[in-house]
């Protein structure tokens, strides 16, 4: 009786004129640019679907299992509210679909109607989607398969592995028991035709990605990102729920999480957009352990200067030394800026901004920034970062004094 009135009630919500607002990030084509910029998009969660791609139970790589069980509180949160939200949940443990056979959710996959527009290759793995992107490559080598852990742990994992019964070399039974499945609304599958069916049968075409690795399943999975763009799908990955095969031993010899943070640059730049789960579902963004950089929060909102490219391009060179996050406005709503939660973790805030009028909620935000002992510093035009043209007034936010 709950679950049927939870499904109820997310009905009424999605008929109730209630969209889903979803601040895509997107990084600039050009050449030699690194440009960041905001596009603020408005969905129906009713028409839109959230694919967590192989979100395992286990991994052949220590680290990684470790990583994912740091993730695993924050995706099972989010996929909880898309669900209620009428989000259509689709679960993707590649490989692991005999572990799922007699499952509703996993019939519901296979029984769906056949789409007529289904695309040519669908089921297919995709490794490049552009010459230039093949012409840049990736900005991590992954060619000893991306795991991290040094012989010791190494040895250990899979001596672990062995007692369990798991192959050591693929040692994944089923998605993460973290996150639940509904067995009355949920998808299950790891199969390209079958995702794409249940999306055109569903009307669906904005579609939510998370989940690992994001710079090999994620993008190139027969319903990863580079898929489902390339047939297009209005695609948006979750940044903030996802992780690398990366081996901070090889090129460019960052820390791992920095090279999560270079792959996502590289799919905003010639993939699809991305977005922090917190700024879609609220809740917080979850932090490895291993983390050890200062939290560099910049943010920029001018239109002489181009800072929004210039700032992004040096700080891809300094991604080994901070954790950076964009406070960025989108260019119809300029004085009203996206991420400023960030503000409440942020060791240094960098203000490239000029004469925006923030709402009272987010000038309160840099004060308590401040008034908490937070660095700043200003460049170009941040003496006027906030300041008043003549004639103009701070527009009044509800609840905020």
């Amino acid at each position: 009786m709950a679950r049927l009135l939870t499904f109820l009630l997310a009905a009424i919500v999605s008929h109730a004129g209630v969209t889903l607002s979803v601040p895509a990030r997107l990084r600039s084509t050009t050449a030699g640019s690194a440009g960041v910029r905001i596009i603020s998009q408005q969905w129906d969660p009713a028409k839109t679907a959230l694919i967590l791609c192989d979100f395992w139970d286990s991994h052949h790589c220590a680290n990684a299992v470790k990583r994912v069980s740091e993730l695993a509180p924050c995706i099972a949160a989010v996929v909880g509210q898309a669900r209620e939200m009428s989000l259509l949940i689709v679960h993707a443990p590649s490989d692991c679909m005999e572990a799922y056979a007699a499952h509703p959710a996993r019939q519901r996959a296979i029984e769906g109607p056949f789409a007529p527009n289904l695309p040519k290759g669908i089921d297919a793995w995709m490794n490049w989607i552009s010459t230039e992107e093949e012409k840049c490559g990736y900005p991590i080598d992954a060619f000893d398969g991306g795991c991290d852990d040094n012989p010791k742990e190494a040895a250990a994992w899979k001596t672990e592995l062995k007692k369990q019964g798991r192959h050591t070399g693929h040692p994944w039974l089923g998605q993460h028991s973290a996150v639940k499945i509904d067995a009355e609304r949920d998808i299950i599958s790891d199969k390209g035709t079958e995702i794409w069916n249940v999306l055109h049968a569903r009307g669906i075409n904005d579609v939510l990605l998370a989940g690992v690795h994001a710079n090999m399943c994620v993008c190139g999975r027969p319903f990863g990102l580079m898929q489902l763009a390339k047939n297009g799908k209005n695609v948006v990955l979750l940044r903030d729920l996802t992780d690398t095969m990366y081996n901070p031993a090889m090129r460019p010899q960052v820390g791992h999480t920095a090279g999560t943070e270079l792959i996502v640059s590289h799919i905003e730049r010639f993939i699809a957009p991305t977005v922090l789960s917190t700024e879609v579902f609220g809740g917080e963004t979850p932090l490895f352990t291993h983390e050890r950089r200062r939290h560099l929060a910049i943010m920029i909102g001018e239109d002489e200067y181009r800072t929004e490219e210039t700032l992004a391009a040096f700080m891809d060179s300094m991604v080994k030394d901070f954790r950076v996050t964009y406070i960025l406005p989108t260019k119809e709503k300029p004085a009203d800026f996206f991420n400023m939660t960030a503000l409440a973790t942020a060791d240094l805030l960098l203000v490239s901004v000029r004469h925006r009028l923030l709402p009272r909620a987010q000038l309160a935000a840099l004060r308590k920034f401040a008034e908490r002992g937070g660095a700043n510093a200003g460049i170009r035009t941040a003496s006027h970062a906030f300041a008043h043209r003549d004639g103009q007034q701070i527009p009044p936010v509800p609840g905020c004094g």
